[in-house]
């Protein structure tokens, strides 16, 4: 039970105390690899978890689901941005309090001379 005190600062009454409910912490089922496993192969193809693997373009596999147990081994797991390794970034804040934008010239003030240009560019077919 949580105790609430009120006060009032227009009056010189004392305070009131009340009584109010405190909302009980929720309780969940504890999951484990394996029950996500079997879940996770309900809606893959084939039934098959390594079917929802993918490649980036640079070769690496890309798993749906990554744990702790991913990062075991692996150097460089507590560095911060702004300092050595530098694996973060140079800066501690990355720009955070620097907007920047992204911009592109490519050569015409318009769309329309932009894709009105022959594709592929001569001489190159």
């Amino acid at each position: 039970m949580v105790r609430l005190v009120e006060t009032n600062t227009e009056t010189s009454a004392a305070p009131r105390v009340r009584q109010a409910m405190s909302t009980p912490e929720p309780t969940f089922k504890t999951a484990d690899l394996a029950a996500w496993t079997k879940a996770a192969a309900k809606s893959a193809p084939g039934g098959n978890v390594e079917a929802l693997n993918w490649r980036t373009p640079d070769g690496i596999t890309v798993k749906p689901l990554y744990t702790a147990a991913d990062l075991h081994g692996l150097k460089y797991t507590d560095t911060l941005p702004g300092f050595e390794p530098y694996l973060r970034g140079p800066q501690a804040t990355m720009y955070a309090v620097r907007p920047w934008t992204i911009r592109q010239y490519a050569g015409f003030s318009t769309a329309e001379p932009s894709t009105a240009r022959p594709w592929p560019p001569a001489g190159r077919a």
